[in-house]
């Protein structure tokens, strides 16, 4: 009788371990399907093309489409800039020169055209900066500011680490920090 009440409870304590770890794995399964909704990677050929060629993560590059367009390219931001990854047209202009390509601003609502050099503009301001921290925050308040920045000693700690002065803009930089990580680890293994 013993046995038969122990073999009752071993298998009722099998069947709730398995059922917790089944409905985990589908909780799992519906939780990563809705963050690959949340987390697309629309226009995936030009980001690989360019992010490659101008050595920017890939991560770093869709983290700042989906911050600053979520992915539309037809995108005006209130500070002027356009398309997918909000490329201002002065910037454009900058970047033209060093490209030597005569194209006009409205290009920049062609997906790609935006994003080979709001791509470019990413890896110029890395060049700057060494610090993806220090390139997010030129993304959201732009390069003068950063610049600026740069330039009190206060603020620029040792290996060039910046100390943001600014709340908001060092809220939206850990945001696109947040989006880039989350790109990075859900799209790991492709």
């Amino acid at each position: 009788m013993r046995y038969k009440k122990a073999l009752i409870r071993s298998a009722v304590i099998t069947a709730i371990i398995l059922l917790s770890v089944g409905v985990g794995l589908i909780f799992q399964s519906i939780a990563r399907r809705s963050d690959l909704k949340n987390y697309p990677r629309d226009f995936r050929e030009y980001v690989v093309r360019y992010s490659g060629e101008y050595g920017v993560p890939e991560e770093v590059v869709f983290s700042v489409i989906k911050y600053k367009s979520n992915f539309q390219s037809n995108f005006v931001a209130s500070d002027t800039g356009v398309g997918l990854m909000g490329v201002k047209p002065v910037v454009f202009a900058r970047l033209l020169t060093l490209t030597r390509e005569d194209l006009t601003d409205g290009i920049l609502y062609d997906p790609e055209t935006n994003v080979k050099y709001g791509t470019f503009w990413l890896s110029t301001l890395y060049s700057s900066y060494g610090r993806w921290e220090q390139v997010y925050a030129a993304v959201v308040c732009g390069s003068e500011k950063v610049d600026l920045w740069r330039e009190d000693p206060e603020l620029l700690g040792e290996m060039g680490k910046l100390e943001i002065p600014d709340a908001d803009v060092l809220s939206e930089v850990r945001k696109l920090e947040e989006i880039a990580d989350k790109y990075k680890s859900l799209y790991a293994d492709q």
